[in-house]
């Protein structure tokens, strides 16, 4: 009985560790840890103060054109938003532990280009996964790529699919007959929680609700939003690797499996071999 007890109490010991692991993850494109400025990390865990980044995790930009005749463009690799609706994605699945876990704080953080008026928000996409694309202000081709129009696009013209006819995967935003909208393609907009130092810094969005619903569940992940305004620009990805959107989560790790019956076994029985070692 001795022996068992040892082997329940090494358990539960794991167990207490294995519940207070918990990570501050930065979400960005290009390799290397965010380490100076204002897009430092700037939360820390009580029980471990443990700061990790995940590096090249999939992330996605682009701003949706809207003038006449522009609105089946792609705009994937532009550096500026233009004031235009713009669509942000991160692969949050990609963090050990986050789905499923517990979400502490999540904030988005975009770089004001220029401008200080103007509503400022986000909101998250609502209604259809999409595509970055590879172009600037160009249909997108068979690579396929994001537009006003359309979610996927593959335009090799307007309204066109990449073979040159309009049989293609040609899904439109809202309905399905619409272009983008806030109204009919996104939900949850909120005002920005802080502009950390002026102009050229970042605008921080509280947003753990959103990523809340991602990591449970219960909300497909298409991404944020930022609807458009005539007053400021927004610095994209492309921008520079300093000035690239980041989304910053402190998480508790889901838990994580309890170990098989053999497992139990081999446990106990090494801490059986330690005390027969010792007496």
């Amino acid at each position: 009985m001795k022996y068992v007890g040892l082997a329940m109490a090494a358990m539960m010991v794991l167990g207490v560790v294995a519940a207070a692991e918990a990570d501050v993850v930065a979400l960005k494109r290009d390799a290397g840890i965010v380490t100076g400025g204002n897009l430092a990390p700037v939360f820390s865990n009580a029980i471990t103060g443990a700061t990790i980044a995940v590096l090249n995790v999939t992330v996605g930009d682009a701003p949706l054109q809207t003038p006449a005749n522009s609105q089946w463009n792609n705009n994937g690799i532009r550096t500026l938003n233009n004031s235009k609706n713009t669509l942000y994605k991160f692969d949050v699945a990609a963090a050990p532990g986050l789905m499923g876990g517990t979400i502490n704080l999540a904030e988005l953080r975009i770089v004001q280009n220029n401008g200080n008026s103007g509503t400022r928000a986000v909101g998250y996409v609502a209604s259809y996964d999409w595509l970055e694309g590879t172009k600037d202000y160009a249909y997108p081709g068979a690579a396929g790529g994001c537009s006003f129009a359309h979610p996927i696009g593959y335009n090799t013209g307007p309204n066109q699919d990449a073979a040159g006819g309009t049989s293609g995967p040609l899904q439109s935003w809202g309905d399905g007959t619409q272009f983008f909208s806030p109204a009919n393609d996104g939900a949850g907009q909120r005002g920005y929680k802080t502009l950390t130092g002026g102009n050229l810094s970042p605008l921080v969005f509280d947003v753990t609700d959103i990523v809340t619903a991602w990591a449970d569940g219960s909300k497909p992940n298409y991404g944020f939003y930022t609807p458009p305004t005539s007053n400021y620009q927004y610095r994209m990805s492309e921008y520079s690797a300093n000035d690239q959107p980041v989304l910053f989560i402190d998480y508790v790790q889901a838990a994580r499996p309890v170990p098989e019956p053999a497992g139990l076994s081999l446990l106990g029985l090494a801490v059986l071999g330690l005390r027969k070692r010792r007496s």
